[in-house]
């Protein structure tokens, strides 16, 4: 029975915080996406993302550099390969989750939004 297999869902920002803690990888192997939050919350943790090659997420991960692209055709064989590789080369692991962190210092929802913000508040 897999039900008491699965965990209950994270429903608090500081869950999350914590369930990203204890990951050194996030697996995400989908057929469609435009770049999905689960990406850019676990890149800031410091999480290194394995993720498939489609949408918007090679704008964020960069194979080899602070993640792992798959190919969509080739996403779980490909998956396998990296997860090999990244359990045993501990270095690489830590270098890609660095660089995650990094590359993500920046994103935040306020910078983000702050230009729409300014010409929603900007006096007519």
């Amino acid at each position: 029975m897999l039900a008491p297999l699965l965990e209950p869902p994270l429903t608090t920002p500081e869950a999350l915080a914590a369930a990203y803690a204890q990951a050194d990888v996030l697996v995400l192997l989908s057929g469609y996406e435009g770049l999905p939050l689960t990406i850019l919350e676990a890149m800031r943790q410091g999480v290194v993302v394995l993720a498939t090659d489609v949408g918007a997420v090679a704008e964020v991960v960069r194979h080899g550099q602070n993640g792992l692209l798959l190919p969509l055709e080739a996403a779980v064989s490909a998956c396998l390969e990296g997860l090999a590789q990244l359990s045993s080369d501990r270095q690489m692991l830590r270098r890609l989750s660095q660089r995650a962190v990094l590359d993500l210092e920046g994103r935040k929802w306020s910078s983000a939004a702050a230009g729409l913000i300014g010409r929603l508040t900007a006096p007519r």
